[in-house]
């Protein structure tokens, strides 16, 4: 800061001094265009210089520049301005955010854990998920080349972004069983829903 204000003070002195020398400046009655040219150009650079000077000095105080940290911060972390901002955008901002805050400049860098999340991973962060996952497989001998299973599956499906998981699907893969008896699907609302009670049940 100390360096600011007399970086401040030299563009004053600076000003003053062309100031001056444009004040005094020795002209004839009728000075030629070029002495003209040069004795406007000194005094709109002193002018210039001497208001930087004071810029400088007076936004270097601890108040103003608290005001201007202060304003600068909240217009960065406001949602409504990150919500103006396009994707690209707000990814360069998260990069850097993780810059700093893990220490590390590199973090993005080719084959990076960085890159594998936005590129894999990030786009599941606002998607509608899975909680409580269970998983029951009971196996019984059928005949000496298949077994019969019963596999039954339960999570709870959580909403994201205003959205919640629109259908479900069980699909098995190529030639996995010799045959399917049934497939049920059972959808229940939790007790605080308005359609409490009205269970969907499906069997196929």
């Amino acid at each position: 800061m100390r360096l600011s204000y007399i970086y401040g003070l030299f563009l004053l002195l600076v000003g003053i001094i062309l100031i001056l020398i444009s004040i005094n400046w020795d002209t004839p009655d009728k000075p030629s265009e070029i002495r003209h040219i040069l004795f406007s150009l000194i005094q709109t650079l002193g002018v210039t210089t001497f208001g930087l000077g004071i810029l400088n000095i007076v936004v270097e105080t601890a108040d103003w520049r608290r005001y201007f940290e202060q304003r600068i911060r909240a217009i960065v972390i406001d949602q409504s301005y990150l919500q103006r901002l396009d994707s690209d955008i707000l990814q360069a901002m998260q990069t850097n955010i993780l810059k700093a805050l893990f220490r590390d400049a590199n973090i993005d860098r080719e084959g990076s854990f960085l890159n594998y999340f936005h590129e894999n991973l990030h786009r599941y962060i606002a998607e509608p998920f899975r909680e409580d996952v269970t998983n029951e497989l009971i196996c019984e001998a059928h005949d000496p080349n298949s077994w019969k299973v019963f596999d039954r599956v339960t999570y709870v499906c959580r909403k994201s972004a205003g959205s919640i998981q629109s259908d479900v699907r069980w699909i098995p893969d190529r030639d996995e069983f010799l045959s399917v008896q049934s497939v049920s699907i059972e959808i229940q609302y939790p007790y605080n829903h308005r359609d409490k009670g009205l269970e969907k049940y499906w069997l196929k």
